[in-house]
């Protein structure tokens, strides 16, 4: 399994890629995030849960972070790993991790009658490096985790033995994944926004005190902001969403809903939030068919308004197509992306989409 980053125009035509592998040493590369710095046009991307690299568009490897060299330890002096997601934001870069907490089983989440029991879960964080004084060596600046604002041996989230650690067994964790961060968003408010994907969840936090500011749901009844129906659309439920992130458009998210327990294909939706009210909509959306015969997109896809048009740019992971739809739905152009080696095919996956000015 190798991943590559590719930046094509709107004919096919690759006129950029980069494989991590010539910098990192490894006989493969999976990468779990990927981000574009603007107005430098920087490539940065998360390598196979341990390492951060930043590109210029000549190849030239401008920052590396690595979880050996101990540049993502916690307080605690654990190494966490990195994964899904990153964000820069100014002189900050902000990274979705993960790491183990153990915690006593006194509720009897795992329905197994012993309360005195450990039980281990995977929770998610975030660490925050500071630029400032030198660029292209970053200091951590702040260290969150899930740990701060909830508590899973409350029994609230996906429990032992139902819920495991498959995306972490290789790396030697065997505990509950209990949120599965897949994606972080940052907003000139101060707070930055997460999704969790095995709990269909987004969450706002308030950068500076930690604290959470709101819970959004899939289900529309579960969160601190409830699904308004009369302004929603006629199938607003959504769930394993992949990469929520605020548009231009104040209090407006866009996401890819999955939809893997419902009935409609796999889309991208935009949501309209009213924290005020404690409410929010969806307000539109555009399927993204996978694969014939029909199926799920693997729980993985990716979804981006492309300004200044307004366009939206979607992909269902493994149909390895890039579509591009009007506001009002219609699709109006697409793109069947793979390489020449044949490693990105159709069958394969393209985990996420952006548009791109690639030009000066």
């Amino acid at each position: 399994m190798n991943g590559y980053v590719i930046i094509a125009d709107t004919d096919g035509n690759i006129v950029w890629y980069q494989d991590p592998r010539d910098d990192t040493g490894r006989t493969d590369a999976v990468i779990g995030g990927l981000g574009l710095t603007r107005p430098d046009k920087h490539i940065l991307l998360l390598d196979s849960k341990d390492t951060l690299l930043e590109y210029n568009l000549d190849g030239d490897v401008l920052q590396k972070l690595e979880r050996d060299a101990g540049d993502f330890d916690d307080a605690d002096g654990v190494r966490r790993f990195v994964h899904h997601d990153l964000k820069r934001e100014g002189d900050h870069t902000y990274v979705i991790t993960a790491r183990e907490y153990d915690y006593t089983d006194v509720n009897d989440c795992d329905g197994d009658g012993d309360v005195s029991e450990a039980l281990t879960y995977i929770l998610d964080g975030v660490m925050v490096f500071d630029h400032t004084t030198d660029p292209w060596t970053p200091v951590p600046s702040l260290e969150w985790s899930l740990s701060d604002i909830y508590d899973p041996s409350d029994c609230t989230g996906p429990q032992p033995p139902s819920c495991s650690a498959t995306l972490w067994s290789s790396e030697g964790m065997t505990g509950c994944d209990w949120a599965h961060a897949n994606s972080i968003w940052t907003d000139s408010d101060g707070t930055w926004q997460l999704s969790f994907k095995d709990q269909d969840k987004l969450i706002n936090v308030d950068e500076a005190t930690g604290g959470l500011v709101w819970e959004l749901a899939g289900d529309g009844v579960s969160g601190d902001l409830l699904l308004d129906t009369s302004a929603s659309i006629a199938d607003p439920e959504f769930d394993n969403q992949h990469h929520a992130w605020r548009t231009a458009t104040p209090n407006h998210i866009m996401l890819y809903d999955n939809n893997v327990t419902g009935a409609a294909d796999p889309r991208a939706l935009e949501l309209s939030l009213s924290p005020a009210a404690g409410v929010y909509a969806v307000i539109a959306d555009w399927p993204t068919p996978p694969l014939e015969p029909r199926g799920d997109c693997n729980s993985k896809g990716s979804a981006f308004d492309m300004l200044p048009s307004g366009h939206v740019v979607a992909t269902c992971a493994p149909s390895g197509i890039i579509r591009e739809f009007e506001p009002a739905g219609a699709e109006v152009w697409k793109l069947t992306l793979g390489c020449p080696d044949t490693t990105l095919t159709p069958s394969g996956n393209l985990y996420r989409a952006m548009p791109f000015n690639f030009g000066p």
